[in-house]
């Protein structure tokens, strides 16, 4: 179980970077931490602190809610199918009603903060 964990964290660390399109270099900037630590964490050779996640999530702007509770990590192909058909819903939308779907959900499911990613994706 905790090597499937570490995986998943370093894929997460990895992947929303490159969604945001920063090196590892500005994500380190970002976040305070060396470079090389913010490497071996996305890399897996080592398994990061609490104190460096929490850094992480900062440099990477996403609540730590979400960094866990990504649907196509956690749910296979199955779920990967489904985020991506949301996320062309999405893409078809102004970044207004972006938020307003959104919201619409985070108050369905008692997640806070899905309206920021409306912005930040309109951003791309």
């Amino acid at each position: 179980m905790r090597e499937k964990l570490e995986a998943f964290v370093a894929r997460r660390i990895r992947e929303l970077r490159t969604e945001r399109g920063l090196s590892i270099r500005q994500l380190a900037l970002r976040s305070g931490l060396p470079p090389e630590m913010v490497s071996r964490a996305e890399r897996s050779i080592s398994s990061p602190s609490v104190g460096t996640l929490d850094a992480l999530f900062g440099g990477l702007g996403v609540d730590p809610a979400d960094f866990f509770a990504r649907p196509s990590a956690l749910c296979g192909a199955e779920g990967a199918a489904s985020q991506r058909r949301f996320e062309a819903l999405l893409d078809g939308l102004t970044p207004s009603e972006q938020d307003e779907v959104l919201r619409g959900l985070g108050l369905l499911l008692g997640v806070r903060h899905l309206g920021a990613r409306a912005r930040h994706r309109s951003k791309k």
